[in-house]
């Protein structure tokens, strides 16, 4: 997440970059969706809630399957006030909102206020 957010921080100020791509296992995949609350239920699956449960978003087999993938994209807006950059997430081909912002396409600003755990991740 860290380097996705310095890269597009590169592209936003000319720094030009095709794309960045990281290979993983579905298990990976699941573990960064659930750092994003992406499909998050509002109550844990017990034994004894399962009924209800049987409709949750939070599912395994969906989320994560063998062909599993997640792209984060970032969008050069010309807008009343200027250029904005948003950001846009693709979990298994399908653009996703992102928990937390406004639209689909959230601005650069709001992402980083919702997790501004990635601004300070340091793996040196």
């Amino acid at each position: 997440s860290r380097d996705m957010v310095d890269t597009f921080r590169n592209i936003s100020m000319g720094m030009e970059r095709r794309g960045t791509f990281y290979f993983t296992h579905s298990g990976t995949i699941l573990k960064l969706l659930t750092f994003l609350r992406i499909n998050q239920d509002d109550s844990t699956l017990r034994s004894d809630n399962v009924m209800e449960m049987m409709t949750r978003s939070w599912r395994t087999s969906t989320m994560g399957p063998f062909g599993a993938n997640v792209a984060f994209v970032l969008e050069k807006c010309e807008e009343e006030q200027g250029v904005v950059w948003r950001v846009g997430l693709w979990v298994n081909e399908v653009l996703t909102i992102i928990p937390g912002c406004e639209e689909v396409w959230c601005r650069m600003e709001e992402f980083l206020q919702i997790f501004p755990e990635i601004e300070n991740c340091d793996f040196d």
